[in-house]
């Protein structure tokens, strides 16, 4: 089966959320279907992961051509500059049309995706998120599937209802409504939607989809066949990006309304931060403490999964299914998080995950997970959960039978 998948960024290295997502259901359809891929180049996301842009290309060039049929990259207009992106904005505040389907607006990436659609035969396309629906030509006979990495529109309420910025509120408020009338008027017109989670399922059947055109293909992760683990019981651990603002929020929480009862309670404990571009209010928060390190960016987090007590997961927002925690259990690593940071994943409190909201829950978990074998045996548990449910083998594969039924049933 031939199959036309437009994304929204260049799927590789497969680090991040998104990243991990839709390189895991691309490795897994190419065993079955030939894939041509279509991506559109978002700079910041490249050099997130290479010194340079050019060398990440090359980099993700080198790694896709060897997976997919063919590969093609298109720039962003919109991602040529900051002010390109400042000027995309003003404009879409002044039209009904979202901010992200603006920002990802691009003549070329139409008129190619024209053309190939003219010159093969594709059996199936699949498109990484709604707002690149503008991009496809109007009544295709080619069966379409949209995938959601998170409800967007309730994400961004969501993101609204706990700003403190009044103009930001205002804009955030402007964007999940746009965002709720486009998906509405298109999402039904498409084949399939696949969503992360039973909750996303519901907000993308509020808009008026037919819950018959929704799937969940959960996030995955590759579960290791061994799990090197040697745990202090003194150290905590969190990674993700620094800047993807739920991260932010999250870990700025925890280090003002946590950290200062838990160092006091359990005076040897420690906390590794891993991530790019910590604000300047983290760096503040741990100015001088020697019990708290920001390392950055770290290429291989081997060693400190290994040695992880925990993971903490302070996630008061964002939507999707949060794929750091699902990386963590699959390494047999508890997880210690608010209840937003186990959303869209099966877990059952105090068995295979602990739900944490304040200091004497984080404080409690902590403490159990400490004594004896209790961290071990959470942390086994995990990893079976994610294995039985969360494995990117058994994903994938479900993706790919999919597809090729939405396929068939269309031809």
């Amino acid at each position: 089966m031939k199959v036309l998948w437009i994304n929204h960024f260049v799927p590789y290295p497969a680090k991040g959320g998104l990243l991990i997502r839709t390189s895991n259901l691309i490795t897994a359809c190419v065993i079955a279907h030939h894939i041509d891929l279509v991506a559109l180049i978002q700079p910041r996301l490249v050099r997130a992961y290479s010194p340079s842009l050019a060398l990440g290309l090359e980099r993700s060039r080198a790694a896709l051509t060897r997976l997919v049929r063919t590969l093609y990259t298109v720039n962003i207009p919109s991602e040529r500059s900051a002010l390109h992106r400042l000027v995309t904005l003003i404009r879409s505040t002044l039209t009904n049309r979202p901010y992200s389907v603006s920002w990802l607006a691009s003549d070329a990436a139409k008129e190619l995706i024209h053309k190939l659609l003219l010159a093969q035969d594709y059996d199936l396309i699949h498109l990484d998120t709604a707002a690149l629906l503008p991009l496809l030509p109007m009544n295709l006979k080619v069966p379409v599937v949209v995938n959601h990495h998170n409800a967007e529109h309730h994400m961004m309420w969501r993101r609204a209802q706990q700003e403190r910025n009044w103009l930001k509120k205002l804009l955030f408020f402007d964007e999940a409504r746009k965002i709720m009338h486009f998906d509405s008027n298109n999402l039904g017109r498409v084949s399939h939607n696949i969503v992360c989670s039973e909750d996303d399922k519901k907000r993308i059947e509020a808009l008026g989809v037919e819950a018959t055109r929704v799937s969940i293909v959960p996030n995955s992760v590759s579960v290791p066949e061994q799990s090197q683990r040697s745990p202090d019981k003194h150290k905590l651990l969190f990674v993700g990006g620094l800047n993807w603002y739920p991260n932010k929020k999250g870990i700025e929480w925890f280090l003002r309304n946590i950290w200062p009862t838990l160092s006091a309670q359990y005076k040897d404990l420690s906390l590794d931060i891993i991530g790019k571009y910590p604000s300047k209010t983290m760096i503040h928060l741990v100015a001088g403490s020697e019990r708290v390190r920001l390392h950055g960016y770290v290429e291989d987090i081997g060693l400190y999964y290994r040695n992880a007590l925990a993971f903490i997961s302070p996630i008061f927002d964002g939507g999707g299914t949060k794929l750091k925690v699902l990386d963590a259990m699959a390494n047999a690593i508890p997880v210690i998080g608010n209840s937003l940071a186990f959303e869209g994943i099966d877990v059952t409190d105090q068995l295979n995950a602990f739900i944490a909201n304040d200091s004497r829950s984080y404080g409690a978990a902590i403490g159990l997970l400490s004594e004896g074998h209790k961290g071990a045996d959470a942390g086994r548990r995990a990893q079976a959960l994610v294995a039985e449910k969360y494995s990117a083998i058994k994903v994938g594969n479900a993706y790919s039978m999919l597809i090729q039924s939405l396929a068939q049933g269309a031809a």
